[in-house]
């Protein structure tokens, strides 16, 4: 089983779970309760809410996904330069082999926080999966909450990669 249905089954199984009574009650020939169709309804309406911050979730992972690799290949690329400059072994590129190795600590660093904000993202996905925590109103907004914090710290993890990137290209061009 894929990891996409992993995280649509428990969603499918809820709106079945949804649907079931009302197809048993109209077979039996009884007339739903009055208040049956507006708790539906709220019902429905959570469990479009859920799903929606399920795949926000699911977006914020990517996301973070996405930087961990690129934090990981500016690591790479660092340690390239730095086993050039190594082998010129000039005085004067000392200083750059220095900033080179600063420069890929710090990116093995961001490569190690987005990989922790992505964990930590799918722990909030899996609690958002569980019926009984995902329909407690509280905890849902509390989930969105915290995701929606969790995004903001990866657009400001992005920004500094971007300036990392800027960084190490300056540090990897020669001085004039």
């Amino acid at each position: 089983m894929n990891a996409t249905m992993k995280a649509v089954l428990p969603t499918l199984m809820v709106m079945a779970s949804l649907a079931l009574p009302r197809g048993l009650d109209a077979q039996a020939g009884h007339h739903p309760d009055p208040h049956h169709g507006q708790q539906a309804q709220q019902a429905q309406q959570m469990q479009r809410m859920m799903q929606r911050h399920i795949q926000r979730c699911t977006e914020s992972i990517q996301r973070m996904d996405r930087m961990r690799d690129h934090a990981r290949q500016m690591e790479q690329q660092s340690m390239r330069e730095i086993e050039r400059l190594r082998q010129q072994d000039m005085t004067r590129d000392q200083q750059r082999l220095r900033d080179q190795e600063r420069i890929r600590e710090m990116s093995g660093a961001m490569a190690e926080a987005a990989q922790e904000m992505s964990r930590a993202m799918e722990r909030v996905r899996e609690m958002a999966q569980n019926r009984e925590t995902a329909m407690d109103q509280e905890i849902f907004r509390e989930m969105e909450r915290l995701r929606q914090h969790m995004e903001e710290a990866a657009g400001r993890m992005e920004e500094g990669l971007q300036s990392m990137e800027r960084l190490r290209e300056r540090i990897h061009r020669p001085s004039s």
